[in-house]
């Protein structure tokens, strides 16, 4: 009878020691609910259900069972998500009538700047002047701009271009750029050309901004000092989180190894920052104490966040890693996880689309894999060799952040590093000695010859670093494409892994959740298998014609552009070929008819009356071109600009062969 209780314990954790676990679950829950059903509003349930709760509280009411509290509570912070949610809907992404007028006037308040081709930055539209309509909450756009153009942040402009609500293609495997804009307050897309804006005025920036931006002008140019080319781009990118240097190249090794990560100052810097800082107050325990070190420590990451341009994943792991630390140091017992899910309500309770930011569901549920799996990971392998046992504990903790977070990403991006675990090896080694060469090179540059060694030294790092990333990139079988996982796979595989490595519970429930894992394995890895062998013609949103024909591993992909355009046309097939891998020839079709032939396939295109017609060992797929052609086919397709069923605009058609 003691073994098996011993052996059994609670599903779920209680409520009164991870308290905010639950809470933040039902707050999030009332977000969707107001997502769901927006015309709904819940505000008068809030204004009847806190009074019991209140009353009920302050009376002590003895009668009061636990769970008639919790249920309240739970009701309390659904309809907080609900309300919550709908009040940033109506100030930061409310239907706002966006004039017909293409004239508006903007403050530059983000902007990266490229030497060569289109460069990226963030405006708000404060007014129409063409309408004299002013707004009363600005509206922010994302804007791209040409080599010509001059403005810098802070430039208010007068610009005369249309603006384009952000949507997806929806073609396969495309990333949700709608629901990312979203997140940042952003709905509408603007293109700046040099010869339709000019320069209204200059606002000039606060003491405190002026500040900081003059520091990150210096670290900028210390780094330029030392650094040159890829070096350079990928030391902004990992020291103070400017990717706007990075090439594809560099992209896409980082990708392909499971390390893009490392390239985006989030938790992983935070907390190795921190660790650093930590040891460097431990040299000076003498002359300060651990909670004023401490404190220190937690101002000096928020000034880091600052120079870092706050964005949301720093902003995040600043504020995580601070309320653990100050938790910690308080010296009353706490739970980590409680701790995590608390700072996650916080962010979530003033940005409440957070929710779906996929760097925010990555980064705490990496952060949540490391709580629950590390220690239990670490002890399959106990090691007294401290060389081997802090290769083991970073190994450990990969680990556990992978087995939180690999659902999620199979999600959302259809591949699987195979290598993860080497290349987080690596990283662990090489990304600590870089931000600690680059925090070092930042207060030792003006030593002459301290200054150079340090920038010589974080030189050879970061040489060595992406040497390193890129031998593991050729290794064979390094990536594998071809998932295409629903949400609903996602959910069954991440509960399984939970209770298969966290939860203590009887020989019985552990074979029964890891019989369902391995179901779910058994139909992911069916899912990809049927991926790379498909037969199918896919037909892709875009204003041109975009087709490709698939038979296994070979793919052949017609487009209807000028071959110059080819380099656009491989940017979109980029995702589509992450969902169905293959060797791919490009065939351009622009202003010809086509007859060929793909295996034992014959392939027919014609320009029609009314657009184009594809024929396919006989079978006919029309294009429909022209909104005045009435077509009652059924394997009929309409081009984007055309509305109705079975147009592009809505999305990819994809034919079975």
């Amino acid at each position: 009878m003691k073994q098996a209780l011993e052996e059994t314990t609670l599903i779920l954790p209680p409520f009164y020691k991870q308290s905010f676990s639950y809470l933040f679950f039902f707050y999030s829950f009332g977000i969707l609910s107001y997502l769901s059903f927006p015309n709904y509003n819940l505000t008068p349930f809030i204004l009847f259900i806190f009074p019991i709760f209140l009353v009920n509280w302050a009376a002590n009411n003895k009668h009061l069972e636990r769970t008639t509290f919790i249920l309240l509570l739970a009701i309390s912070f659904v309809l907080i998500g609900n309300t919550s949610m709908g009040e940033f809907q109506k100030s930061n992404l409310s239907e706002q009538a966006i004039s017909n007028s293409e004239v508006f006037e903007a403050k530059i308040i983000e902007f990266q700047k490229k030497e060569q081709g289109w460069s990226k930055g963030i405006a708000s539209i404060t007014s129409f002047p063409k309408t004299g309509e002013a707004l009363k909450n600005p509206i922010k756009i994302l804007f791209f701009t040409d080599e010509k153009f001059k403005g810098e942040i802070d430039d208010i402009l007068l610009v005369n271009s249309s603006l384009t609500r952000i949507e997806n293609k929806n073609n396969p495997g495309e990333f949700d750029m709608k629901r990312y804009w979203q997140t940042k307050g952003i709905q509408h897309i603007s293109f700046i050309q040099f010869e339709n804006y000019q320069l209204v005025d200059k606002q000039k920036a606060s003491y405190f901004q002026q500040f900081i931006r003059g520091i990150q002008k210096t670290f900028n140019a210390i780094l330029e000092k030392h650094l040159q080319d890829g070096e350079l781009s990928i030391a902004k990118a990992l020291i103070l989180g400017d990717k706007s240097l990075l090439d594809s190249e560099t992209r896409n090794s980082f990708t392909a190894t499971g390390a893009m990560h490392v390239l985006a100052v989030s938790g992983l810097h935070i907390g190795l920052i921190l660790q650093l800082l930590l040891g460097v107050a431990k040299l000076f325990s003498r002359f300060i104490s651990k909670k004023i070190a401490v404190i220190l420590i937690v101002l000096l990451l928020w000034i880091y966040a600052l120079i870092t341009g706050f964005s949301p994943s720093v902003i995040r792991a600043v504020f995580m890693f601070s309320v653990l630390a100050l938790s910690q140091l308080s010296g009353r017992t706490y739970n980590p996880i409680n701790t995590l899910f608390f700072t996650a309500f916080v962010i979530l309770l003033f940005q409440p689309l957070y929710l779906f930011d996929v760097g925010f569901q990555l980064s705490y549920l990496a952060m949540l894999g490391i709580f629950l799996f590390y220690k239990k990971i670490e002890s399959w392998f106990p090691t007294k060799n401290k060389i081997l046992r802090y290769f083991w504990q970073g190994t450990a903790i990969g680990l556990a952040a992978q087995a939180m977070t690999t659902p999620l990403t199979l999600y959302y991006f259809h591949q699987f590093p195979n290598y993860f675990i080497l290349s987080n090896l690596g990283l662990m080694l090489f990304s600590g000695i870089i931000l600690g060469l680059g925090v070092f090179l930042f207060l030792l540059n003006f030593i002459p010859f301290i200054g150079q060694l340090n920038g010589l030294l974080l030189f050879i790092s970061i040489w060595l670093m992406f040497g390193f990333i890129q031998w593991v990139e050729k290794l064979p079988g390094s990536v594998a494409y071809g998932f295409t996982v629903p949400f609903s796979m996602v959910l069954i595989l991440s509960v399984c892994i939970y209770f298969l490595l966290k939860i203590q519970i009887t020989k019985k429930t552990w074979l029964a959740f890891g019989f369902l894992f391995f179901l779910a394995l058994s139909n992911l890895i069916y899912t990809r298998w049927d991926n790379l062998n498909s037969k199918h013609v896919c037909i892709f949103n875009n204003n041109d014609l975009v087709f490709t024909l698939k038979k296994g591993a070979q793919i052949v992909c017609f487009y209807d552009s000028e071959i110059n355009e080819k380099h656009k046309v491989e940017f979109m097939l980029a995702s589509y070929l992450k969902c169905y891998p293959g060797e791919i020839n490009y065939i351009s079709i622009n202003k010809k008819n086509i007859r060929t032939q793909f295996g034992a396939d014959k392939i027919k295109l014609t320009k029609t009356a009314s657009g184009k017609l594809l024929e396919i060992n006989g079978r006919e797929i029309p294009f429909i071109y022209s909104n005045k052609t009435i077509f009652t086919e059924k394997n009929s397709v309409k081009m984007p600009w055309i509305e109705g069923e079975r147009s592009l605009k809505n999305g990819s058609i994809l034919f079975d062969l």
